[in-house]
């Protein structure tokens, strides 16, 4: 499956070669396979330990925007935004990296 496949019913995993470090409410990630480091802000953070392969993307963007007290609909939408990001990088399990950007472009490791 390509990250663009993504969509709300994805029950997202993080791959077994991401290993994280959280540090002050935000995280790094060392994708093993990629040999890279990726890191998320706070919110993305959150969203990244809820990706435990338990809950499907609708589920945990409603969870979090009770939780948190956030506009429902936005919180979908950044929720997925970030599995189609994350996927494209091949940090979530089941989901094909794109390839490697060309030579010179953005490297894409911030993730928010």
């Amino acid at each position: 499956m390509r990250a663009a496949d993504i969509d709300m019913s994805f029950t997202p995993r993080r791959a077994t070669t991401a290993y994280t470090e959280e540090l002050d409410g935000e995280c790094v990630i060392l994708d093993e396979a990629g040999n890279r480091l990726h890191h998320l802000n706070a919110s993305a953070t959150i969203a990244w330990a809820c990706f435990d392969g338990s809950g499907t993307l609708a589920e945990i963007a409603h969870d979090l925007a009770s939780e948190l007290g956030t506009e429902p609909g936005a919180t979908a939408d950044d929720i997925l935004a970030l599995a189609h990001a994350l996927g494209r990088q091949g940090l979530l399990d089941g989901i094909d990296p794109d390839p490697d950007p060309e030579p010179g472009s953005a490297s894409g490791d911030e993730v928010e």
